[in-house]
């Protein structure tokens, strides 16, 4: 009788999982959808209100969009003591029974998709994150299971709504194992399997089987060639530390501002407004600045200076009230970082060196492998995305050496978990820059 129930209860989580990602695959699409469409509100229809100003319409969009956006996540998620993003989604799944309120998938793709399309430097695929949770749970709530189970749905929502939004299922498998739960499990990976296999077939219904990279033809050299990557893994270490540092920096600082309810998102706004104006660049997802990369077509001397703005745009969205992910800017944090070390290396080592497109791939390695304290995830998303197995190897040496100087600085701590350490929801210390707060 006992194993009667078990396989019951099995047979209808594995439903339960399917249809999760039939509604994550579907909540991706929407979420693609909207960010397009705001994207097209904010630059021609609500531009165009200001075309009397000249080019200082672009720096009135970025102002209108975030403060929109921070005052709409004030009066939604901030006044009934809610959060939003991925850092949320691992708290209700380490400290709380798994249940998330009904409303706050919707209220991210709002917030998200307005604030990516009106010019924020953040991605979609962060807010995905969350919203697919939010569906996971909210089915599981429908269904009235326990706890442990609404966390397991929770987490295979977050896992479709990545794969599907991202058109990499098993990246999105092991980012909700790895990143998440925090759990290498067979059952837990044939659940988040379904979901996500699901998701990505919904998606591809509606967008197509594109891979974001593409780079079939992309190859490496010989093997001194290796040592290299290893360098680029290092360098990308320790752009990210640079990079988390100032995310956090930002977001603890600025939104304790007595001010930042309205002054603070209208200064953000105008400095992504001037970005507009003079280096777009490092606005929105920034997928244009990567193909750029791969046609080798940005200047060395330029490299140094986006990547550098485009931490502190990211930066400025994130603390100044702006809703979005660090997906996106990360792939173009390493897709700047491989051009680069691609062509310094080109200059002396290129009787050993394979192909361009190689070093964009294993940049994008480094840093998310860095940022998400996920060097599997990594390496399986950007084989992934690059639609390319041939050069895991160059991949796996920059995720692992990007690996170790994170855990220099920050321990084994992701970009999301350093606040649940400062609030010691996780035990993990990370002694160079950040300390646990008071708050528990």
């Amino acid at each position: 009788m006992e194993f009667k129930n078990l396989r019951i209860k099995e047979l209808k989580l594995t439903l339960l999982c399917i249809i999760i990602g039939v509604f994550s695959g579907l909540s991706a699409v929407i979420f693609r959808w909207m960010v397009q469409s705001f994207h097209n509100l904010m630059w021609k229809e609500v531009k165009q209100w200001f075309s009397f100003t000249g080019r200082i319409s672009n720096l009135i969009i970025p102002i209108i969009g975030l403060l929109i956006v921070s005052t709409f996540i004030r009066y939604t998620l901030e006044r009934n003591n809610q959060k939003h993003g991925v850092t949320e989604v691992i708290r209700v799944l380490n400290k709380r029974d798994g249940k998330i309120p009904y409303y706050i998938a919707p209220v991210e793709a709002i917030a998200s998709s307005l604030c990516i399309g009106s010019g924020g430097s953040v991605g979609p695929e962060g807010p995905m994150v969350q919203i697919g949770a939010g569906v996971g749970s909210s089915i599981g709530q429908i269904f009235k299971i326990s706890s442990d189970e609404l966390k397991l749905l929770a987490a295979a929502g977050a896992s479709g709504g990545l794969s599907a939004i991202f058109n990499a299922p098993l990246a999105g498998i092991f980012f909700a194992m790895e990143a998440l739960v925090k759990k290498l499990h067979c059952k837990i990976f044939f659940y988040f399997a379904l979901s996500s296999i699901t998701a990505t077939q919904i998606y591809r219904l509606f967008y197509g089987n594109k891979h974001l990279l593409n780079i079939t033809e992309a190859f490496w050299g010989s093997w001194q060639e290796l040592f290299i990557f290893l360098m680029l893994g290092i360098f990308g270490g320790i752009i990210v530390t640079v990079f988390i540092f100032s995310v956090n920096t930002a977001e603890s600082k600025l939104k304790g501002l007595a001010f930042h309810s309205v002054l603070s998102p209208m200064a953000g706004g105008a400095i992504l407004g001037l970005f507009a104006l003079y280096l777009p660049h490092v606005l929105g997802e920034g997928y244009e600045t990567i193909a750029t990369t791969l046609k080798n077509n940005i200047p060395m001397e330029i490299i140094l200076l986006i990547i550098i703005l485009k931490i502190f745009a990211t930066s400025i969205t994130l603390g100044t009230g702006g809703s979005g992910g660090v997906f996106a800017p990360s792939l173009v944090l390493g897709a700047l970082l491989g051009s680069g070390i691609s062509n310094f290396a080109a200059n002396f080592f290129s009787n050993i060196m394979g192909s361009h497109e190689t070093y964009i791939a294993a940049g994008i390695t480094a840093v998310l492998s860095s940022v998400f304290s996920a060097p599997i995830t990594a390496v399986i998303m950007v084989i992934e995305l690059a639609n390319n197995y041939e050069i895991a190897l160059p991949l796996m040496v920059a995720s692992v050496s990007a690996s170790y100087i994170n855990n220099l600085f920050f321990k084994e701590c992701s970009i999301y978990e350093i606040d649940l350490v400062k609030n010691g929801i996780r035990d993990k210390e990370t002694e160079y820059f950040f300390r646990k707060s008071s708050v528990s």
